[in-house]
């Protein structure tokens, strides 16, 4: 966790240094849809294998530093009962940028949501969660700067790592869970 977190604060001081003399690129009152794959870093009392998961998240860029997205995802892992263990999240999520009119711009991301998990051989369950982490984005195409606004769009790669901690229903663990999960993907503003 440590390590994870000082390379996201060395990539946000090599993202601020090398992106210092970029143009204005606004993304300001934009809509995006955001596809991302996952690798999923379970906590131990989950009894289960980490693995590749993935989300979608569409959101709205209110400015060009603030957006608020709806996501949702998960996947199914191997348990240590020799059953599968299948994790869904839905979450609203808040992310505030820094340095938007750069090729390469960091930002902090915090979210409440619900995880359902369910294992073969259990009843489901849900459970309150919350999420923060920080992320990278690094501008793949410019904003067309043309009079019909539909044919202006903005591809980003993004890379993010966030916290997620589960509060588990009581009636199936005393145990509440969190999670790392690092995620990269696209982004696609419209």
């Amino acid at each position: 966790m440590r390590r994870g977190v000082l390379w996201i604060v060395i990539g946000m001081a090599v993202a601020v240094a090398a992106t210092a003399a970029y143009g204005d690129e606004k993304e300001s009152g934009a809509w995006y849809v955001s596809p991302m794959a996952q690798w999923w870093q379970l906590d131990e009392n989950r009894q289960a294998a980490n693995h590749v998961a993935g989300q979608v998240a569409v959101g709205y860029r209110f400015d060009d530093e603030m957006a608020v997205e709806l996501e949702g995802g998960g996947a199914s892992f191997a348990a240590a009962c020799g059953c599968a263990l299948t994790l869904r999240k839905v979450s609203l999520d808040l992310i505030q940028g820094f340095l938007p009119y750069r090729p390469l711009h960091p930002y902090v991301i915090a979210g409440l949501g619900a995880i359902r998990d369910r294992e073969d051989r259990l009843p489901k369950t849900n459970a309150l969660s919350v999420d923060v982490g920080a992320g990278l984005y690094y501008a793949l195409s410019a904003r067309e700067r043309i009079a019909d606004a539909l044919s202006s769009a903005t591809w980003q790669l993004r890379a993010e790592i966030k916290y997620q901690h589960e509060f588990r229903d009581l009636t199936a663990t005393n145990d509440s869970v969190s999670d790392i999960v690092y995620g990269i993907g696209v982004q696609y503003s419209f």
